[in-house]
């Protein structure tokens, strides 16, 4: 768990108070779904935010992953492309151009 989601979880100064607009569609929806866990509309939304904080730290946390596993899987011999910073850069001119 990062530690930006880690501290949104802990803190509960809510001190900072904010105004938001709701179409009535949602709040007719939002006010439904509060009936069946007796939540107030702060509790609601606060706990919506704190699921959407958790899921983007899960999907930066795979992505980190991701480019941790590839950085330094291929190696210079793996390509003829790669072997020297000349050949690199016609080698990306030529995957950068447009095809007819």
């Amino acid at each position: 768990m990062t530690s930006d989601l880690q501290q949104i979880k802990q803190d509960t100064r809510y001190s900072q108070r904010t105004q938001i607009s709701l179409s009535p569609s949602m709040r007719e929806y939002i006010d439904k779904q509060r009936r069946s866990t007796d939540e107030s509309l702060s509790e609601y939304i606060r706990n919506a935010i704190t699921i959407r904080v958790e899921n983007e730290s899960i999907s930066d946390e795979k992505r980190i992953e991701a480019a941790k596993k590839f950085f330094g899987a291929g190696k210079n011999t793996n390509n003829p492309n790669w072997n020297t910073p000349e050949k690199i850069r016609n080698w990306q001119r030529i995957l950068r151009k447009d095809k007819p």
